[in-house]
């Protein structure tokens, strides 16, 4: 392809890979919704938390042991936090790759792509772990009904 062509479909290319028209308006289509998603993320981050602090209060009133309204706040809260950080990787990511593609600056394509692979590292190493976990569940319920016999 010689760059007459490139220039006439409208392909940027540096390394080799081709990026026309059409996929930058999918690419901006994908910033604008992961910026969405990642505000729809904080606010849903901060509900947790209320809602944390509302069922720690709410258990510790509801029963004689202290203890397990600060449990289920405690349980709230780490959900807040495994919330919050995949919506901010993706509200980062979202944000760099419409600067990239407005101003067309490697710089911010290169944080939108790190921002994007530390969500997919995020997401899962926790889908690993949730993974294990439901393994670990169902190999223990499985001693526990075997045992009961």
């Amino acid at each position: 392809m010689d760059s007459k062509e490139i220039l006439d479909n409208d392909y940027v290319s540096d390394i080799g890979l081709m990026l026309n028209a059409g996929n930058r308006a999918h690419l901006m289509t994908t910033a604008r919704w992961g910026k969405f998603l990642g505000i729809v993320g904080f606010v849903l981050t901060g509900f947790i938390v209320i809602a944390a602090l509302g069922m720690g209060t709410f258990m510790s009133e509801l029963s004689d042991i202290g203890l397990l309204g600060g449990g289920v706040a405690f349980v709230y809260f780490i959900l807040a936090v495994l919330y919050f950080f995949p919506s901010l990787y993706l509200y980062q990511y979202a944000v760099s790759l419409k600067r990239s593609l407005e101003n067309e600056e490697q710089t911010e394509l290169d944080k939108a792509f790190q921002n994007l692979n530390r969500l997919f590292l995020f997401v899962g190493i926790l889908t690993a772990i949730v993974v294990i976990i439901y393994g670990l569940m169902i190999v223990i319920g499985l001693f526990a009904v075997g045992t009961s016999f």
